[in-house]
């Protein structure tokens, strides 16, 4: 049976996009991504690596700062690994096939105008949702 996996992620990058090229002349960015959210009324922010390559690298290293909020999508996996100190670390990584720009990069286009806002009267929305899921 096949297996697969695929995840989009949008969130902050936590450092500026490293451009380097392999040894057969692609080139490939990486950086760090912080997603976050509130739980219970405590927030948690999981750090994803994000690796990107070809013409798609180069416009994120062009483009995208750290700060800057980014959607990247592809395939998601922990690579072990071992710090200075002889412990074993896991890190989430993401080999991006795709980004996006969410908004806020300073070289970005101006983000067109928002249309005519609707004032109809808007229907009450539904009870929050409950997180504690017992399972």
């Amino acid at each position: 049976m096949p297996n697969f996996a695929q995840a989009t992620i949008i969130g902050h990058l936590g450092q500026d996009p490293d451009l380097r090229e392999t040894h057969s002349g692609t080139q490939v960015v990486t950086c760090s991504l912080a997603t976050s959210h509130k739980r219970q009324g405590e927030e948690t922010t999981t750090w994803w690596r994000i690796s990107l390559f070809g013409r798609r690298a180069e416009v994120v290293a062009k483009y995208l700062r750290k700060g800057d909020p980014a959607l990247f999508s592809g395939e998601p996996y922990l690579r072990p690994w071992t710090d200075k100190d002889g412990n074993q670390r896991v890190s989430l990584e993401l080999l991006a096939s795709d980004f996006a720009f969410v908004g806020g990069g300073q070289q970005q286009a101006p983000r067109p105008q928002a249309p005519q806002q609707d004032h109809r009267p808007v229907k009450a929305s539904p009870a929050p949702f409950d997180d504690d899921v017992p399972f």
